[in-house]
């Protein structure tokens, strides 16, 4: 039998970090300051009410676990505020926003070295994927190709690009598809996501990793609070 594996992989706070995590108020700060289309509100308070008003809803209304885009988001605050008749003018307010949050966010990325290390060791003898919520179209392709990781994996699937979000099934069901694998303990999933990439994985039939670099669930035994742990650690699946 072969020792070849499948490994799935969390992106951000797993193949790559930040400086600052960004929460509910930087998201909406991010995308506002500087924007250029700030006299659209009555300032940044005005901003983030209206951006914390339309997540809460998205995320409490059905379908659960839908994803939306970060432009179908801002394009709904910006009806709130600008109405649903003015579309060119829509247009270029929700660009910049999404343009000004985007290089916000990206400026404070990074990757570790034993990241990187160990993702080139991993892909000489397994098969690498990312399966990650993101709202940025193309935003974990464009990371990955930044920091030179994009090399290493055989595809990538994000909650933008299929609509369902972590822990939806369908999503780690699209991962599957794109490596025609079956899920199985061949099939690992690696992330720091307790219920997301250690918990769900394994209720859909594959192995899980925790990456804990906090140190925050000693109770669990597969888990890794460091990436050079992985090579020997995936040996016992």
């Amino acid at each position: 039998m072969s020792d070849r594996k499948l490994l799935l992989f969390d992106c951000m706070e797993t193949l790559i970090d930040m400086v600052e995590i960004p929460g509910e108020k930087e998201y909406a700060l991010w995308a506002f300051e500087g924007s250029g289309v700030e006299n659209c509100w009555q300032g940044q308070n005005h901003f983030r009410e209206h951006y914390q008003a339309t997540r809460k809803k998205l995320r409490e209304t059905p379908p659960f676990d839908k994803e939306y885009s970060i432009y179908e988001r801002f394009k709904m605050i910006v009806e709130i505020t600008q109405g649903k008749d003015k579309d060119k003018k829509t247009e270029e307010i929700v660009t910049k926003l999404v343009s000004n949050y985007w290089a916000k966010y990206k400026a404070k990325c990074f990757v570790k070295n034993e990241v990187r290390d160990t993702l080139d060791k991993l892909s000489k003898q397994h098969d690498l994927g990312v399966v990650s919520n993101f709202i940025v179209e193309q935003g974990v392709e464009e990371l990955l190709a930044e920091f030179g990781l994009q090399k290493y994996f055989r595809f990538v699937v994000t909650s933008v690009s299929q609509g369902w979000r972590k822990p939806h099934p369908l999503i780690y069901q699209a991962a599957l598809s794109a490596a025609q694998a079956a899920a199985s303990n061949h099939v690992i999933f690696i992330g720091d996501d307790y219920i997301n990439d250690y918990i769900t994985p394994r209720k859909l039939g594959m192995g899980s990793l925790l990456y804990d670099p906090t140190q925050k669930y000693l109770q669990i035994n597969d888990r890794i609070t460091s990436f050079i742990e992985i090579p020997e650690k995936i040996l016992g699946f």
